[in-house]
């Protein structure tokens, strides 16, 4: 087995790190919705999380609903 790797070359150590944390994605989250319009909020809560926002809802209104239907 170690004349497989005689002329393999070193190198650097793996290093792992945790996901992002909940706060991150919600920051995150938020700033991305606050860029997308009401529209795309609308499609974007349909196609990824299966909710439906009703149209007449300020933005803010629909930013914290898919916030909360992500959390």
């Amino acid at each position: 087995m170690d004349d497989k790797f005689k002329d393999a070359i070193p190198t650097s150590t793996l290093i792992v790190k945790p996901n992002a944390t909940p706060e991150d994605l919600e920051t995150t989250t938020k700033e991305v919705l606050q860029s997308m319009t009401k529209t795309k909020i609308v499609e974007y809560a349909q196609q990824e999380l299966g909710i439906e926002l009703d149209h007449r809802l300020s933005k803010q209104a629909m930013i914290d609903q898919v916030i909360d239907a992500n959390i």
